[in-house]
């Protein structure tokens, strides 16, 4: 079965050891975070599901394992002129910005279970 992310997008590369790496990297505001925790969620529960050997180390005979992280960021505009005369930037700090959150998945996995990973969840 095929799973459209719409928030995620996966990049794969192999490793020298013959397994391979997916990495992920989304960043939303806090409208839209249920939909990125949902969508995290059906990857994991994939993965779980699917592949029950894993997660865990791959040289101790697991099939695939993970690193989850998350960061929440706030950001503010800032006024930024330029005075020719004085060869010097000026910069005013504008008020705080929305919060963003930003999470990254990395997957790590047997061949096998990454490219069943890669027909599950297509890059279209």
């Amino acid at each position: 079965m095929r799973h459209a992310l719409q928030l995620l997008y996966f990049d794969y590369s192999d490793g020298s050891d013959g397994h391979g790496l997916l990495d992920a990297m989304a960043a939303c505001a806090e409208p839209r975070l249920a939909a990125l925790e949902a969508e995290l969620a059906r990857v994991l529960d994939w993965c779980h599901a699917q592949h029950p050997a894993g997660p865990g180390p791959l040289d101790e005979g697991h099939e695939w394992d993970f690193d989850l992280q998350g960061r929440r960021e706030w950001s503010a505009d800032e006024g930024l002129r330029y005075d020719p005369e004085q060869k010097r930037f000026a910069r005013q700090a504008g008020p705080a910005g929305a919060v963003r959150h930003t999470v990254n998945l990395s997957i790590t996995g047997s061949a096998g279970f990454c490219s069943a990973f890669l027909a599950a969840f297509p890059a279209d």
